[in-house]
C-alpha cells in the first residue's frame, strides 16, 4: 500500500465520519422538533378539553406522539451507522 493509498483511505474515513456526524445531528434536531410540536399540541388540547375523557385522550395522543418521535429518531440514527 502506497502513501497515496493511505492518504486516500484516511480522507475517505474522515469524510464518512463527517457524514455520520451530520446524520446524527439531523436526527437529533428532528427528534427535538417533533417533541416540541407534540408538547405544544398537547398543551393546547389540555386547555380545550372539557371532560375527563377528552383529557385522557390528549394524554394518550401525546404519549403516542412522543413514542413515534423517539422511534423515528432511533431509526434515523440506526440507519446512519
Amino acid at each position: 500500500m502506497t502513501t497515496r493509498d493511505l492518504d486516500a483511505q484516511v480522507k475517505a474515513r474522515a469524510e464518512a465520519r463527517k457524514v455520520l456526524d451530520e446524520a446524527w445531528e439531523r436526527g437529533e434536531k428532528a427528534y427535538k422538533e417533533a417533541k416540541n410540536q407534540a408538547d405544544i399540541v398537547y398543551k393546547e388540547a389540555k386547555k380545550v378539553a372539557v371532560d375527563k375523557q377528552a383529557k385522557g385522550e390528549a394524554d394518550q395522543t401525546h404519549k403516542e406522539a412522543l413514542r413515534q418521535a423517539e422511534k423515528d429518531y432511533k431509526e434515523a440514527t440506526d440507519k446512519s451507522l
